[in-house]
């Protein structure tokens, strides 16, 4: 942002950017609970046994990534209309 051509004014004026940076965000608080999930598996899969999820957590992890997912699209139709200078007056 501060070393690249189109320099700060452009970001910070620009709500695309806002929107990508809020994105960012919430893929990053949404990837929270999976995370914990995956890394309490490790001492079952090191003994070579598999994970044990209750069908409740299944699926509450399942959305929580299928959201990340529609999260990370919207950036990447974000960045590309941000670039283009969509939502600058």
């Amino acid at each position: 942002m501060f070393f690249f051509e189109k320099g700060v004014n452009f970001y910070t004026h620009n709500p695309l950017f806002w929107v990508k940076m809020g994105l960012f965000v919430l893929v990053g608080l949404l990837s929270i609970k999976p995370t914990i999930h995956f890394l309490r598996w490790i001492p079952a899969l090191g003994k070579g046994e598999a994970p044990e999820i209750s069908e409740a957590d299944f699926k509450q992890v399942r959305l929580l990534l299928k959201l990340e997912l529609l999260c990370i699209a919207l950036i990447l139709f974000a960045a590309p209309a941000m670039a283009r200078g969509l939502g600058m007056n």
